[in-house]
């Protein structure tokens, strides 16, 4: 039986300000700070063995939370008839960033973590605090309804976003560069959603061995969907996902040829009808 217990308290100040520099411009700065807690089934004290991968996966009761510093700035400036333009400059201090790790269980690895030598050479599978990062990134946004260029296009709007961010220490899940285009027309009773996403290569699984990183390897998607609406309170609906029939794909290495995974997520048509009763 193992009983693992933690107390901590934080407080979470945040100072924020507008200020309008002409009557469609607007510029925005904001401090806070944050914490992001594992969850308790990641506290709990359980180890876990997968015969079959030869893989031993134990929880860290030691885990910490990971808190941020979050500095934002912005400049938005407001379109007629219904439209907005933006950018934003970030920065995010972070401490005590989790991450998780696989590595092959050592002697000395064993005897740390209380591991069987049994299973030396298997790999190890566990959450630990990487210690401090940083991420800095900008974002530009476009959001539009385009009946200011003509009368004909009052059902369009636009929409248009781009973020790129750049981190400093050992920190997974960072995404390099995302951006998204979209597209819809509504003219009732239709409504009619076009969207475009893509998603650079990044760290989705970090290895004290750089041979073992896992990368999420770039992916684009398109999503297609149709509304109509028989009545306020009744509509039938079509989503078409992953028109283009991208693959998950993951490789050990960012840009060299090693083995990777691919998860074949397929086409998918949902339809249905939608009521409010």
């Amino acid at each position: 039986t193992a009983e693992v217990e933690s107390r901590y308290r934080n407080w979470f100040p945040g100072l924020h300000a507008r200020y309008s520099v002409t009557p469609g411009l607007l510029a925005r700065a904001s401090y806070s700070e944050s914490i992001s807690r594992p969850p308790f089934g990641n506290l709990k004290p359980l180890t876990s063995v997968n015969v079959t991968g030869l893989s031993v996966t134990q929880n860290n009761t030691a885990l910490k939370p990971q808190e941020s510093r979050n500095y934002d700035v912005s400049l938005e400036y407001y379109l007629e008839p219904v439209g907005v333009v933006s950018a934003t400059v970030f920065q995010k201090k972070i401490k005590n960033f989790i991450s998780s790790i696989k590595t092959p269980v050592t002697a000395e690895l064993a005897a740390k973590y209380d591991v069987e030598p049994a299973y030396i050479g298997w790999d190890f599978l566990t959450q630990t605090n990487t210690g401090d990062g940083e991420i800095n990134g900008y974002e530009l946004a476009y959001n539009q309804n385009l009946g200011g260029l003509g009368r004909w296009l009052r059902p369009f709007s636009v929409m248009a976003n781009y973020t790129k961010s750049t981190g400093k220490g050992r920190l997974e899940g960072i995404i390099p560069a995302i951006w998204n285009l979209g597209l819809v027309y509504e003219q009732r009773p239709w409504t009619l959603r076009a969207q475009f996403n893509h998603q650079d290569t990044y760290l989705q699984e970090a290895n004290v061995d750089p041979f073992l990183r896992r990368f999420k390897m770039a992916q684009d998607n398109l999503d297609l969907s149709a509304q109509y609406r028989f009545r306020p309170w009744l509509n039938l609906f079509v989503d078409f996902q992953n028109v283009l029939g991208e693959t998950l794909q993951q490789t050990q290495v960012d840009g060299l040829y090693l083995p990777r995974t691919y998860i074949v997520i397929g086409k998918r048509i949902n339809f249905g009808i939608k009521g409010r009763f």
